[in-house]
């Protein structure tokens, strides 16, 4: 019976103690992306910081963290219950980013040679690459139907677990055929891609390596990037 005893409360610390070994990893995580989450939406899109800790940050885990935005030096600081702080930067440039692994006075004093795009007006130049976009719905594509689909995109069905649609654009045959933002959005706002980013551009890249319009294997034709070491 002592054994047994013993086997129980060996059992009861391994699972305190695996429980508080993975809070103590979590915190860093929720104060971490909620820096960078809020320091995004406030400095590079322009939000308002209340709604973006309401809508982003006010679910889930990330509930339990408190965010600090200072303009006075562009930045936000996070933790969780006081504990585990981090701070995410911004830099004109070059967006927000996360401290870690140096100081704030080094990444602030990196030098980063930004690529200066031509100057060019985006309203004289077709879609995708500018802003002309006639939208024009092909005799096949019934409008009724797209709708539809937007409106469910859009349409709240549980206050509980909201899915908070901001953008929707429908792409047919290289032209827009159907677009709806949410309010307080519209065709100029910058969105937090995450991995919805990572997996459109891989499929693209998969597309053009299919068609032979891209060789991965191949040094990118990026002159900003052919006096880099990193480049073959």
């Amino acid at each position: 019976m002592k054994n047994f005893k013993w086997i129980i409360l060996g059992i009861v610390m391994l699972v305190v103690g695996y429980g508080i070994g993975y809070v103590w990893q979590a915190l860093p995580i929720i104060s971490g992306f909620g820096a960078k989450d809020l320091c995004t939406c406030v400095f590079l899109n322009g939000r308002d910081a209340d709604e973006v800790i309401k809508q982003e940050l006010g679910s889930g885990l990330l509930r339990y963290g408190s965010f600090e935005l200072n303009r006075a030096d562009s930045t936000v600081t996070g933790t969780v219950f006081g504990l585990a702080q981090r701070k995410a930067i911004y830099r004109k440039g070059l967006g927000c980013t996360l401290v870690a692994g140096i100081s704030e006075e080094e990444l602030r004093a990196q030098k980063v040679n930004l690529y200066t795009m031509k100057p060019l007006n985006q309203d004289t130049i077709p879609w995708p690459m500018g802003n002309i976009s006639s939208i024009t719905i092909d005799t096949g594509i019934y409008v009724t139907v797209l709708k539809e689909a937007l409106d469910f995109a859009f349409t709240e069905t549980d206050s509980a677990g909201p899915i908070n649609t901001r953008a929707v654009v429908i792409v047919y045959d290289g032209k827009i055929i159907a677009e709806r933002y949410a309010k307080g959005y519209d065709e100029y706002s910058r969105h937090m891609g995450w991995s919805m980013t990572k997996s459109i551009t891989n499929a693209i890249t998969g597309i053009l390596t299919k068609d032979g319009r891209m060789r991965v294997f191949d040094p990118a034709p990026v002159p900003q990037w052919q006096n880099d070491d990193r480049k073959k």
